[in-house]
């Protein structure tokens, strides 16, 4: 992280921008975070939502999976909750360049 930092310092200096690599953003809290076979029977069905919590990039995005998740599926149990807001976390650290170690 230090050598990115000064990387980018080096080439601003310089008159020149350079984009920061976008890192592996890992949170363990050991918890229970996925989606039950008991709320998502069909494993096709449960392989596209996790794809779509993967592509969760803004606040709009998670409230209208969390809002389809309710439609389709009905309440998600707590499991569920937390699997969500991880990603959420993720895609927030991620965006603002958080180290996370």
């Amino acid at each position: 992280m230090y050598s990115q930092l000064l990387e980018e310092a080096i080439a601003k200096k310089q008159g020149k921008e350079k984009r920061r690599q976008k890192g592996n953003t890992e949170i363990n809290l050991q918890i229970d975070a996925y989606l039950p076979s008991d709320y998502i029977a069909d494993e096709r069905q449960k392989i596209e939502i996790y794809k779509r919590i993967r592509e969760i990039d803004s606040r709009v995005n998670y409230e209208e999976l969390q809002n389809e998740l309710i439609d389709r599926f009905g309440e998600y149990p707590r499991c569920c909750c937390f699997f969500i807001r991880n990603w959420s976390c993720k895609i927030l650290f991620r965006s603002s360049f958080c180290s996370t170690r």
